[in-house]
């Protein structure tokens, strides 16, 4: 027990036991008639414990001796810290590798550890522990390069694995095959990250650099560092980077073989306004579709916020649309829901690399994509950041409001009642820049511009 922190347990639930030190139990155990099952060794818990390991998701502690020392113990109670109470256990966990590491350890440094104070004591064992594993994990990493004569790599969690799993560790001059490969058994946005897309994910989301810098620009699609920020810092995202993304879902569902419609993230919100049909825009082949996505924005259940319909929302305010990005990619590639509450950082961060490197900037190529030159020469400082300039708008409000009353026969005032009521002005004022159109005599006309996005 840690005396400085004494209500904070090592060892949980049942101090290191297995289960209760009731009589029952104990007898049950020293009989060998008690299986105590941790299916948490096999399978992820679907719930993890706060402070769960990453593997297994339980924060549960056990302290359990080995088949040759557990009638050493003369507790009673000790009958249920035995190994082979647990069946996922058996046969797979040597106890008999503590033993010997601890024999080694006492014969090569006996005395200058029994004449250390106990916290150097502490100290230098974990430390001699840590350098031991290290080398005894590359010999055995050696040893399966060997055998399985392929290459062998360490993920984030130091398991061995496939170097193919690790994809963002392939070689620089290679692209990835696919936008999001979302298919794999594991959770691809845990997988290790070249260290140059840290270092570029870092240039892209860095607060102290120019907002008004280009990342993306491919064709209509330009999306600037502040839109970035939006996505991959904790903050309320950006519906003009949130399209981005469900266009890379959309791709996704074609590599599965799937015919989606997505409904832009602008419109949605201007449906509970809007007087005429909402299916008009809608394609004339919408009933064959495999999918319908529109990302509802209600304010039901607290403060305004994105939604699909029948899943579960989250806890964190700002996080309601990732989680509907990660809900339509799961479903839309036939995935299971692989992601938590917890892993909506490291997503967000996901979400711009995939932009980062699916899309380019017209006329530049793609800087942010770590196999590329273009994306070294950014690192080193030879390549000059892309700006957008900002332009004077040709539509303002009040030609909008003209344009209202010219149309539909209102009164000027009837007009700017009708355009600035409801609480959606922002999207009001997009959803008649994209309605508006020339009257029989030609009086208006308007185009299609974006004058205001929501934050």
């Amino acid at each position: 027990m840690n005396l400085r922190e004494p209500e904070r347990l090592p060892f949980k639930p049942f101090e290191g036991r297995l289960k209760a030190p009731t009589p029952e139990n104990i007898a049950l155990a020293k009989d060998g008639k008690l299986k105590v099952s941790l299916t948490w060794l096999n399978c992820k818990k679907v719930v993890p414990d706060c402070d769960g390991q990453p593997i297994t998701g339980s924060a549960e502690h056990y302290a359990l001796y080995d088949p040759f020392h557990e009638d050493n113990t003369k507790d009673a109670r000790d009958a249920l810290q035995k190994l082979g109470l647990v069946p996922q256990l058996a046969g797979i966990v040597n106890s008999q590798v503590a033993e010997q590491l601890f024999a080694k350890m006492k014969k090569k440094n006996k005395n200058y550890l029994n004449m250390a104070l106990p916290s150097t004591h502490l100290f230098l064992m974990r430390n001699i522990i840590y350098h031991y594993n290290c080398h005894k994990n590359k010999q055995r990493l050696g040893d399966i390069k060997k055998a399985f004569d392929t290459k062998i790599a360490m993920n984030i969690h130091s398991q061995a694995v496939l170097a193919e799993a690790v994809a963002p560790t392939a070689a620089l001059g290679t692209p990835p095959t696919a936008a999001i490969d979302y298919s794999l058994t594991f959770k691809p946005f845990a997988k290790e990250w070249n260290p140059i897309q840290d270092k570029l994910l870092n240039y892209v989301l860095d607060t102290g650099r120019p907002a008004a810098e280009i990342i993306v620009k491919e064709g209509p699609l330009c999306i600037t560092r502040e839109e970035f920020w939006s996505l991959g810092l904790l903050r309320d995202m950006d519906s003009h980077i949130g399209n981005a993304c469900f266009k890379l879902i959309h791709e996704a569902a074609q590599q599965h073989g799937k015919d989606i419609y997505i409904e832009d993230m602008f419109v949605v919100p201007t449906w509970k306004d809007t007087q005429s049909n909402i299916t008009a825009n809608f394609p004339e082949d919408v009933d064959m579709k495999d999918v319908l996505v529109f990302p509802g924005w209600t304010d039901a259940n607290g403060s305004e916020h994105f939604v699909l319909c029948g899943l579960p929302r989250q806890i964190c305010g700002n996080d309601c649309v990732i989680f509907m990005l990660m809900y339509t990619l799961s479903i839309v590639t036939s995935t299971g829901f692989q992601f938590q509450e917890m892993d909506m950082p490291l997503i967000r961060k996901w979400w711009c690399l995939l932009l980062m490197e699916r899309f380019k900037i017209d006329g530049y190529g793609q800087r942010f994509a770590f196999w590329t030159d273009e994306a070294r020469s950014l690192l080193q400082g030879t390549l000059q950041p892309i700006f957008r300039v900002p332009r004077k708008r040709a539509i303002t409000e009040d030609a909008i409001i003209y344009g209202l009353a010219g149309l539909q026969n209102l009164s000027l005032q009837d007009a700017e009642q009708a355009f600035l009521s409801g609480p959606n002005y922002h999207h009001r004022l997009c959803n008649g820049l994209c309605n508006l159109s020339s009257p029989p005599g030609g009086a208006f006309t308007f185009r299609s511009v974006p004058v205001l996005r929501r934050s």
